[in-house]
Protein backbone atom coordinates (compact mmCIF):
# COMPACT_ATOMS: atom_id res chain seq x y z
CA UNK A 1 0.00 0.00 0.00
CA UNK A 2 2.61 2.23 1.19
CA UNK A 3 5.17 1.52 -1.12
CA UNK A 4 3.43 3.60 -4.29
CA UNK A 5 3.29 6.61 -1.94
CA UNK A 6 5.18 9.75 -3.21
CA UNK A 7 6.88 12.57 -1.12
CA UNK A 8 4.45 15.43 -2.93
CA UNK A 9 1.06 12.86 -3.05
CA UNK A 10 -1.88 13.95 -0.77
CA UNK A 11 -2.01 12.33 2.34
CA UNK A 12 -4.58 9.83 2.30
CA UNK A 13 -8.03 9.50 3.93
CA UNK A 14 -7.14 6.65 6.13
CA UNK A 15 -6.80 6.27 9.75
CA UNK A 16 -3.99 3.80 9.96
CA UNK A 17 -4.60 2.78 13.42
CA UNK A 18 -7.67 1.31 12.49
CA UNK A 19 -5.89 -1.06 9.94
CA UNK A 20 -4.81 -3.67 12.94
CA UNK A 21 -5.30 -6.89 11.07
CA UNK A 22 -4.94 -8.80 8.01
CA UNK A 23 -9.40 -8.38 7.24
CA UNK A 24 -8.77 -4.58 7.57
CA UNK A 25 -5.43 -4.67 5.78
CA UNK A 26 -7.76 -6.60 2.99
CA UNK A 27 -10.39 -4.42 3.41
CA UNK A 28 -8.36 -1.60 2.67
CA UNK A 29 -7.18 -2.66 -0.53
CA UNK A 30 -10.05 -4.15 -2.11
CA UNK A 31 -11.63 -0.77 -0.98
CA UNK A 32 -8.89 1.27 -3.21
CA UNK A 33 -8.75 -1.20 -6.46
CA UNK A 34 -12.14 -0.82 -6.30
CA UNK A 35 -11.73 2.66 -6.45
CA UNK A 36 -9.62 2.18 -9.00
CA UNK A 37 -11.07 -0.55 -11.63
CA UNK A 38 -14.58 0.21 -10.51
CA UNK A 39 -16.74 -1.61 -7.60
CA UNK A 40 -18.87 -3.68 -10.24
CA UNK A 41 -15.85 -5.23 -12.18
CA UNK A 42 -13.20 -5.77 -9.05
CA UNK A 43 -15.93 -7.18 -6.41
CA UNK A 44 -16.88 -9.62 -9.21
CA UNK A 45 -13.66 -10.59 -10.78
CA UNK A 46 -12.34 -10.96 -6.68
CA UNK A 47 -16.13 -13.01 -6.14
CA UNK A 48 -15.41 -15.35 -9.02
CA UNK A 49 -11.99 -16.37 -8.58
CA UNK A 50 -12.74 -17.25 -4.39
CA UNK A 51 -15.83 -19.30 -5.08
CA UNK A 52 -14.24 -21.16 -7.85
CA UNK A 53 -11.60 -23.67 -7.25
CA UNK A 54 -9.58 -21.63 -9.95
CA UNK A 55 -10.00 -20.25 -13.75
CA UNK A 56 -8.01 -19.81 -16.44
CA UNK A 57 -7.99 -16.01 -17.47
CA UNK A 58 -10.57 -17.24 -20.43
CA UNK A 59 -12.82 -18.35 -18.45
CA UNK A 60 -12.95 -15.14 -15.87
CA UNK A 61 -12.99 -13.44 -18.53
CA UNK A 62 -16.10 -15.73 -20.13
CA UNK A 63 -17.90 -15.22 -16.31
CA UNK A 64 -17.37 -11.37 -16.73
CA UNK A 65 -18.52 -10.75 -19.97
CA UNK A 66 -21.73 -12.88 -19.16
CA UNK A 67 -22.75 -10.69 -16.40
CA UNK A 68 -24.85 -7.93 -17.23
CA UNK A 69 -24.03 -5.75 -14.08
CA UNK A 70 -20.66 -5.91 -14.71
CA UNK A 71 -21.12 -5.62 -18.78
CA UNK A 72 -23.31 -2.15 -17.59
CA UNK A 73 -20.64 -0.86 -15.60
CA UNK A 74 -18.34 -0.89 -17.88
CA UNK A 75 -20.36 0.33 -20.83
CA UNK A 76 -21.89 2.71 -18.41
CA UNK A 77 -20.61 5.88 -20.98
CA UNK A 78 -20.03 4.32 -24.57
CA UNK A 79 -21.75 1.61 -25.78
CA UNK A 80 -19.22 -1.46 -27.12
CA UNK A 81 -18.91 -2.73 -31.14
CA UNK A 82 -22.19 -4.76 -32.00
CA UNK A 83 -20.63 -7.38 -32.93
CA UNK A 84 -18.73 -8.28 -29.72
CA UNK A 85 -19.86 -7.96 -26.68
CA UNK A 86 -17.38 -8.82 -24.48
CA UNK A 87 -15.40 -7.30 -21.32
CA UNK A 88 -12.55 -5.45 -22.68
CA UNK A 89 -9.55 -7.80 -21.94
CA UNK A 90 -7.47 -4.86 -20.74
CA UNK A 91 -9.67 -4.24 -18.12
CA UNK A 92 -8.82 -7.89 -17.16
CA UNK A 93 -5.14 -7.25 -17.44
CA UNK A 94 -4.96 -4.64 -15.48
CA UNK A 95 -6.73 -6.12 -12.36
CA UNK A 96 -4.69 -9.37 -12.98
CA UNK A 97 -1.63 -6.35 -12.66
CA UNK A 98 -2.83 -5.00 -9.39
CA UNK A 99 -2.81 -8.57 -7.65
CA UNK A 100 -0.64 -10.75 -9.51
CA UNK A 101 1.18 -10.84 -6.35
CA UNK A 102 -2.02 -12.43 -4.29
CA UNK A 103 -2.72 -14.84 -7.02
CA UNK A 104 -1.23 -18.23 -7.14
CA UNK A 105 -0.47 -19.89 -10.60
CA UNK A 106 -0.67 -23.10 -11.75
CA UNK A 107 -0.21 -24.92 -14.92
CA UNK A 108 -3.61 -27.70 -15.25
CA UNK A 109 -3.41 -29.66 -18.46
CA UNK A 110 -0.66 -26.95 -20.07
CA UNK A 111 -3.70 -24.10 -18.98
CA UNK A 112 -2.33 -21.44 -16.82
CA UNK A 113 -5.16 -21.27 -13.97
CA UNK A 114 -5.58 -18.62 -10.91
CA UNK A 115 -6.52 -19.16 -7.95
CA UNK A 116 -6.85 -16.41 -5.04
Amino acid sequence: MTLKWRSFDEKPDVDFEKIYDIDTVIAYLYAQLSEKHGQVLFIRAMAYLQQADGLSETELEDMLSSDDDVLQSVFAHYLPPLEVFRLPSTLWIRIRNDMQKYFVERDEDNIPVIYL
